[in-house]
């Protein structure tokens, strides 16, 4: 089963004074994805390139 989360870079760990680099690992359903996607998104419209992604791994 593959498994997907969201990550950010420390730059924003840093300025949101966080401690986490990621969400929770979630299964890699449709649903599951677009949400991530949209956050995703999100964090990158705020914080600029680079800054946000979605890893994967198999579980």
């Amino acid at each position: 089963m593959r498994e997907i989360r969201l990550a950010w870079s420390t730059e924003v760990q840093e300025r949101l004074h966080m401690a986490w680099p990621h969400t929770l690992w979630f299964p890699d359903t449709p649903t599951t994805r677009a949400g991530l996607e949209r956050a995703r998104d999100t964090g990158l419209s705020a914080f600029g390139l680079g800054t946000h992604w979605i890893e994967e791994r198999e579980a």
